[in-house]
């Protein structure tokens, strides 16, 4: 599953970074990485942008930056 699809108040596990290297390596700055946790809080009206929560941390990321994060939920 990716990332624009996850469900309100869910949390996720990063399997994948399907983006390139300038944005993913961007995304690692913010603590978005292989194995990390999110937690989603909620997506926008129209489901852009999407609104996580990183290590404690609340991002807003665009869905077309989402499509590329791949996650699986955290049991």
């Amino acid at each position: 599953m990716v990332l624009n699809k996850a469900l309100k108040n869910k949390k996720y596990r990063v399997i994948d970074i399907k983006l390139d290297e300038k944005l993913a390596r961007r995304l690692q700055e913010l603590g978005i990485v292989k194995g990390g946790k999110i937690h989603m809080i909620r997506k926008a009206p129209l489901g852009d942008p999407i609104h996580i929560c990183v290590n404690g941390q609340n991002i807003s990321l665009r869905d077309s930056v989402c499509s590329g994060i791949v996650i699986e939920e955290d049991k």
